[in-house]
């Protein structure tokens, strides 16, 4: 995106367009979380993070003031200040008896080696879930990725639990 779209959007953003904050959100989000889980080092804790990011940044754009640095350097340095707040919070670890701590480090080859397979399977599902139908495809995401119960996933659906385990079964 260009620096005057950007800065259009951020002008519409603050007077309230909340289309506008969308489409920077949808422009920074990834950044902003590669940023994040770079420092924290933790998928979820990163994802926590970078979605306190885009509140707060919801929360101050009316007070936003464009002093010549490109917006992104704004997110950014509501990233870095929230990942010095989580840092802070953290407590310190004293480690008692080190042999017990690091005996049991996992040797990195086998570790780089499951972590292959994982995305070969990982792989391999993508490619089955695009043969099954639609409504099979989002039965199967929420039972096995979503761990929702045939309840919940009814609930959602709109469909039956017998419906649910019908289609789950031809899946």
């Amino acid at each position: 995106m260009e620096k005057e779209e950007i800065v259009a959007l951020v002008v519409r953003a603050k007077g309230g367009d909340s289309e506008a904050f969308g489409r920077l959100y949808e422009e920074f989000i990834t950044p902003i979380y590669r940023f994040v889980h770079f420092q924290v080092r933790h998928k979820g804790e990163a994802e926590d993070i970078t979605q306190t990011v885009f509140i707060r940044a919801l929360g101050a754009i009316a007070r936003y003031e464009d002093e010549g640095l490109p917006f992104s350097t704004w997110l950014y340095t509501i990233a870095r200040n929230l990942v010095i707040d989580y840092w802070k919070k953290k407590k310190d670890v004293l480690i008692e008896d080190p042999a017990l701590t690091f005996g049991n480090l996992h040797d990195e080859s086998s570790e780089a080696n499951r972590e292959a397979e994982r995305n070969e399977l990982g792989a391999m599902l993508a490619q089955a879930l695009k043969e099954v139908s639609r409504d099979q495809r989002e039965i199967l995401v929420l039972q096995f990725m979503n761990d929702l119960s045939n309840k919940e996933i009814a609930d959602i659906t709109g469909k039956n639990e017998d419906a649910i385990r019908a289609l789950k079964h031809r899946g």
